[in-house]
C-alpha cells in the first residue's frame, strides 16, 4: 500500500478516469523529456570538458617545448657573450696593445 491512498482504495471512483490517465501520462512524458534534456546537457558538458582537457594538454606540451627552446637560446646567448668578451680581450691585447708598442 502506498503512502497516498488511491481513490480505488477508498471505494470512490474518479468521475473521469480517462482524464486522470491522460494527466498521468502527460506528467510521465514531461519527466521523461526532462530526463532526456538533462542527459543531453550532461553529454554536451562532458564533450566540452574533454575538448578543453585536450586543448589544455596541447597547450601544456607547447609550453614545455617553448621552455626548452628558451633554455637553448639562453645557453647560446651566454656562449655568444663569452665569445664576445674573448674577442674584445684579444682585440685590446693584440691590436690596440700592438699599436701602442709601435707608436713613438
Amino acid at each position: 500500500m502506498s503512502a497516498f491512498p488511491s481513490p480505488l482504495d477508498s471505494g470512490h471512483m474518479p468521475h473521469d478516469h480517462h482524464q486522470s490517465d491522460e494527466l498521468g501520462q502527460a506528467v510521465v512524458a514531461l519527466v521523461q523529456r526532462a530526463a532526456e534534456l538533462s542527459l543531453e546537457d550532461a553529454q554536451r558538458a562532458i564533450t566540452a570538458a574533454h575538448d578543453h582537457a585536450m586543448r589544455l594538454r596541447a597547450a601544456e606540451d607547447r609550453i614545455r617545448q617553448l621552455e626548452e627552446e628558451v633554455k637553448q637560446l639562453e645557453s647560446r646567448a651566454v656562449r655568444a657573450e663569452s665569445w664576445l668578451e674573448t674577442i674584445k680581450k684579444e682585440v685590446k691585447e693584440k691590436l690596440i696593445g700592438a699599436n701602442r708598442s709601435i707608436s713613438p
